[in-house]
């Protein structure tokens, strides 16, 4: 009776991913919709560049719904998931070895 909104929200959360597990593939849209934005951010950090990140999120998504019958333990989904985002960004950067991108504008005249 004294479920806080937290609680409220981690009981759906926890619902659709067992739905999801099912192969309930509107419940699987609705895990991405949840944790789409924060697996960009994370690989848009890892990166640097929009593109690699859209590209390895929506890989990290793709793995998901094809491997979240094989997650045993609701409550680890979270970092689950974020181990799946982590491997694809290894990946990315030729086989763990992180490269760092970045661009140099050009400096003006110097007085």
């Amino acid at each position: 009776m004294g479920d806080t909104l937290l609680d409220i929200a981690m009981m759906h959360a926890d619902n659709l991913i067992a739905r999801a597990k099912e192969g309930d593939q509107h419940a699987q849209g609705k895990v991405v919709q949840l944790w789409y934005k924060r697996i960009y951010n994370f690989c848009y950090k890892f990166f640097l560049d929009h593109d690699l990140a859209m590209e390895v999120s929506q890989k990290t998504f793709i793995s998901m719904c094809k491997n979240l019958p094989a997650l045993q333990d609701n409550a680890r989904f979270k970092s689950w998931l974020y181990k799946i985002a982590v491997n694809y960004c290894r990946g990315k950067c030729g086989g763990g070895k992180e490269r760092v991108r970045f661009r140099l504008k050009p400096f003006g005249a110097v007085m």
